[in-house]
């Protein structure tokens, strides 16, 4: 049995909304994402790099209204999702749908 430091409890709020673009490639780590860096001793220096993470050490978790703040979507991408989305629904089932249509 080793005789290791009790760890405190951490709780991560993770937004992914507010990455930047940088770290969509092949290369980046999962450090790069969340930064789980060892170096900080439980301190929340590495939040100041990285906006999109956020951690409490406080048994009780976030404070009560901090995990409903939503991240708003910029418009170009919502008119995007709200076409691109319905479309790609359609061509899945299209492959099946078309020929069924075309036999009845």
């Amino acid at each position: 049995m080793t005789n290791t430091a009790p760890t405190k409890t951490q709780f991560y709020k993770f937004t992914a909304a507010e990455l930047p673009d940088s770290l969509f490639r092949p290369e980046a780590s999962a450090n790069d994402w969340v930064g789980c860096d060892d170096e900080n001793d439980g301190k929340d220096s590495h939040n100041k790099q990285r906006p999109w993470m956020e951690t409490t050490s406080d048994p009780k978790g976030f404070a009560e209204g901090s995990l409903s703040r939503v991240v708003p979507l910029e418009p170009l991408v919502d008119l995007e999702r709200c076409i691109g989305v319905p479309m790609y629904m359609i061509a899945n089932v299209s492959p099946i749908l078309v020929p069924l249509s075309l036999l009845i």
